[in-house]
Formats: C-alpha cells, structure tokens, sequence
C-alpha cells in the first residue's frame, strides 16, 4: 500500500515540434504606428514574486516602446494571421510562432509529496509552467478534505497552438514607472533604508519574466483517496497493485483521449472504465472515489470542462481556434530583478533584500508522511483502516430493580451476555436489586453484530429466564434499560470505533487531525514556495538562483 501521501503525474501537452522562422523586416514610422503588436507582446518584462509564485502586474521592462531611435521598427509577417504585419517591443527578441504541434503525455508514480517536491528540486534551476502553478494552488485549496491522502494529479497541458515565443533583450528599456520608483531607491542598502527595498520588492517582485511560450493550457487535476480505495474491499497490497499497475495516470489519459475525441470507451479496460466512471467504488461512507478540479488559461469561449467517458471535444477545439489571438504565458524563464540594475549599491541592496526576503519565507522540511508500524489491529502501514464496522467493545455494569424469582428466598440473579460466539457469565447475586460492576471486554467486534442480554433466576433444578432484550451497538458510552417478567434492568456499555473510523457503528472513514496539519504543512509552507516549481537547486532554502 503507498505510504500515506503519493503522487502522480500525467502531462498531456500540445507542444509545436515544427516552428516557422517567420519573415521580419525594418518597417518606417508610418508603418509601424498602423501595424498592430504581436500576439501577448506585453507578457514579458513583468515582475514576478518567487515566494507568493503571483506575477506582480508591474512592469520592470517597457513593452509598449516599439519605435527605435531612428523611428524604425520590426515588422514581422505572420502567417498564422493570413501574414499580416505585426510590430515587435524593441525589448522583444527572437520572435517565432508555431504552426504544428504533436500530442504526447508524461507520466510519473510518486509515492508521496516528499519524492515528488524531491524529483521537482533535482530538476534545478530551470522555469516555471501554469499547469504546475495550477497544480500547487488546487492542492492548497482542496486538501482541506484530507480524507485525500494520495493524490494523483493529472495535468491536462492542452494548449500551445499556434502561438509565439519570444525572450527579452539583454540590455532592455526599463518601463516608465520602474525607472522612477528606482530612481526614488536610497542609494544604499542599511537598516535605515531596508524598509525602502522592502516596498521596491513588495512592487516588483523578486523576479522578472526573461522569456515566456505563449498559448494556452488546461489543467486538469484528479485527486483520488487510497483509504477508500482499500475501504472498498482492497487488500494494502491490492490498492497498491491497483495504482502500480493499472497506471491511474495512463488510466485518466485514456479518459482524455476519449473526451477530445480520439478515444472509444469501448476499448478502454474494464478497471480503467470503472474508476473513470467512479463505478465500483459506491460506499456507505463516500459518493465518490476520485474528483477533479479544472482550470483553463488563454483562448476564449470554454470553461475547460469536458467528460472523460464520451467524445466531448466540440469545445477544446473551438477554444484551440482562439488561443493565436488570446494567448496567455504557458511556459516562461525568470531572472532577478537585481541583475539588472545598473547602479552596484542599488544593485547590492536589492540583491540582499530578496535573499532574505526567500530565506525569511522558505520552505521549512516536510515532515515524513504518517506511518503506522506495530502490530495495531485493522490498520495498514500508510495508516488506513483496513475495514470499517470495527470497535472495541466493553460492558461496564447492568443493574436491575424489582425482580421476582422461586420461594426459597431472594431472587439469585445471572446475568448471562451473549454476543454472538462471546459469552461471559457474571457472578451470582441474591438479591431482587442486584447491581454488577462489571468490565467485561469482548475486544474487537463488527458493530453490526448485537448485545443480547439475559436476566436468570438460578435453581437447583432449572434455572428461570426472568428477561431478556437485544440492542444494536453505537459508538460511545451507551445504556438501555429492558423489561423483565418482573420488574426491570439496565445495561451500560462502551464501543470504541478502531483508529480513523467513526460514524454511530464505526462506518465511515474519519482522517486524523495529524493528516490535515501534515498534508497542509507540505503543500503550503509559508505562502507556498518551493514545491513544484523547478527553481530552487539542491537545498530549497538556499535563494541558488539569485546568484
């Protein structure tokens, strides 16, 4: 059975493997100010904060300048717009757009969010996609419901068509505004004017986008809950075979090929078809076994939802057909805002700012994911209950008042319990009141079963059953009183649901309040940074890529 906490990824992406250089040429003032900017010209060049993961709004670079000293321009022709002539930022470089893409998926198995932050890291210092940004903040917003304790994400990467790529040039022109909110920095960097830096970087950002791929994505992302899986009648080792082997992530993908469109559901397996469906996964405790949560960025006209059990894809592709004139950042490169300032003390303070600005908000180690070792009853090692409608049951006293038993004297009473193949015999009492206090432990029981309890007059001959009820169980301290021939008693009890179960019979899954503390400390340490964004070298803490 995974550990506690897995992960899985599925990377379903529209990349171009064929781009077209296109034709650029130098175009006079008059043209230039009738030809319209380029698709998301105005996407690079933006500061970008490495702590919130948020693009800040404000512009470090200008991207609205297209006219260079000489009252020329770049004019570019672009075929994915009948080759009209569209004009460059003279910030703007290598421009290109694409005009072929090819559908493939990426998929990996991570057995918890510490292999899978791990494996993020190893990448190094590299860029940032949407679909990961999405992917984090869905699972900050979802896993409140730690019932969720392995998540398969699924990240639909659909996008990228017919869309540019463009980077920013290496001594570009900075906007407007940053040149006067720099030029209003103190010279120097002391305790007297961090405060100063501070606002600079609360404006700006710690970043700035060098390079961006334009187009447009869906992220679609699919949480599944292993303990219900092993709920509904899986071993630890089956819910394990069952995610290794039917590759959820290739499972999910076949139900993405079926959506747009390119798939039947017909041919896909019958395990697959079922979790696709949540068929076979019905519970008295959960309506569900996976859910989804989607969102789209770039293009127009569709929410990004589309079913995963029948062609669907009427709106993908006419959202597809927008993406070359909404394009919005898929991919993009940062730099730090500090590398660019020409002034070595403005340079220095902004540098040390940011630097602790990270280490002051860095992601603090994540804790190992929840183990349960030893030998505790219907409880798996990733701490999953192995079965629902378990408890300890415990008998504390029965007492009874007004009996009547033979004429020899007081009443001799038995108390005789019987619970199914348990049976436990009290002590006999002479007296037409007698009280037991009692611990009787019947250890573990299924809490459908019930508590039969018999009242006896003892003879020397026969014995007399003076009354007798029956009581279904409920979790917590409990008490029944029953009718005799004569007269009346009462029954006190405790059931205890085994660990992670509650319910009145102990048949739901309850997760203990250590998972939601843990999952929510993984996935959102201190404004979430640091877990899938591929920017951070071997140690997190450490800012490598300020250097």
């Amino acid at each position: 059975m995974l550990s506690c906490l897995g992960l899985a990824f599925l990377l379903l992406s529209l990349l171009i493997v064929q781009p077209q250089v296109l034709s650029c040429r130098v175009g006079d003032q008059r043209e230039c100010d009738a030809a319209p900017f380029v698709p998301g010209h105005n996407l690079i060049g933006e500061g970008f904060d490495m702590v919130t993961m948020q693009r800040k709004g404000a512009y470090v670079i200008d991207m609205e300048t297209y006219l260079n000293p000489n009252r020329t321009c770049t004019l570019c022709s672009n075929q994915l717009k009948g080759h009209q002539l569209q004009k460059l930022p003279v910030s703007a470089l290598d421009w290109r757009a694409f005009s072929q893409t090819k559908t493939y998926s990426y998929g990996g198995f991570h057995t918890s969010v510490r292999t899978a932050t791990h494996s993020a890291h190893k990448r190094g210092c590299s860029a940032i996609t949407g679909p990961l940004r999405t992917l984090l903040n869905y699972s900050i917003e979802f896993n409140y419901q730690s019932s969720f304790i392995m998540f398969m994400y699924i990240e639909l990467f659909a996008g990228c068509l017919f869309v540019p790529s463009y980077r920013v040039s290496t001594a570009p022109p900075f906007s407007s505004e940053f040149l006067k909110d720099l030029a209003r920095l103190p010279r120097y960097y002391n305790s007297s004017t961090s405060s100063h830096y501070k606002d600079f970087l609360h404006t700006y950002g710690t970043h700035y986008i060098h390079q961006v791929r334009l187009g447009g994505y869906v992220a679609r992302v699919t949480a599944a809950r292993t303990c219900l899986s092993t709920l509904n009648g899986m071993s630890s080792n089956d819910s394990l075979a069952f995610f290794k082997t039917l590759q959820v992530h290739s499972c999910v993908s076949m139900g993405i090929e079926v959506g747009l469109g390119n798939f039947k559901l017909s041919n896909v397996p019958s395990p697959c078809s079922k979790f696709l469906q949540n068929h076979g996964f019905s519970t008295v405790f959960s309506s569900y076994i996976h859910h989804h949560y989607t969102v789209i960025s770039g293009g127009n006209g569709w929410s990004g939802e589309f079913s995963l059990t029948h062609n669907d894809s009427l709106g993908f592709k006419n959202w597809q057909h927008t993406l070359k004139d909404h394009p919005d950042v898929v991919f993009f490169f940062l730099r730090p805002i500090h590398l660019l300032i020409p002034t070595k003390t403005k340079r220095v303070g902004i540098k040390v700012t940011a630097t602790k600005y990270l280490e002051d908000n860095a992601m603090e180690s994540s804790p190992r994911e929840p183990e349960c070792t030893g030998n505790t009853p219907n409880l798996a090692r990733n701490c999953c209950p192995q079965q629902v409608l378990k408890g300890t049951l415990r008998v504390t006293s029965i007492r009874a008042w007004g009996l009547s038993g033979d004429y020899a004297g007081a009443t001799e009473r038995l108390a005789n319990k019987r619970l199914e193949i348990f049976v436990n015999i009290t002590d006999v009492i002479n007296s037409d009141y007698p009280y037991w206090t009692v611990d009787y432990n019947f250890g573990k029981v299924y809490t459908l079963q019930v508590l039969a309890v018999e009242i006896w007059d003892e003879d020397l001959q026969y014995d007399d059953l003076l009354g007798s009820c029956v009581r279904y169980l409920s979790q917590g301290d409990n008490s029944f009183t029953c009718a005799a021939e004569s007269g009346r008693f009462e029954v006190q009890y405790t059931l205890t649901c085994d660990p992670y179960l509650t319910g009145e019979r102990c048949g739901q899954y309850k997760p203990s309040p250590y998972a939601d503390t843990q999952t929510f400390s993984i996935l959102c340490p201190k404004y979430c940074r640091g877990i899938l964004i591929f920017y951070f070298l071997k140690n997190p803490i450490r800012p490598s890529c300020l250097t």
